[in-house]
């Protein structure tokens, strides 16, 4: 966390989203973002 993203660490998704056992998921959002939006999109104030 706190860190940009690899791509290692995003294509086991896309991957996994290529699957037939991913062939009942529709329509959703997936935030692939180690943790950054959890609490929403509020940035620290300076």
């Amino acid at each position: 966390m706190g860190q940009p993203g690899e791509k290692e660490e995003v294509s086991s998704l896309i991957a996994f989203l290529c699957m037939p056992a991913a062939s009942y998921i529709t329509g959703q959002t997936i935030c692939v973002d180690g943790g950054f939006t959890v609490n929403g999109f509020f940035l620290p104030s300076t």
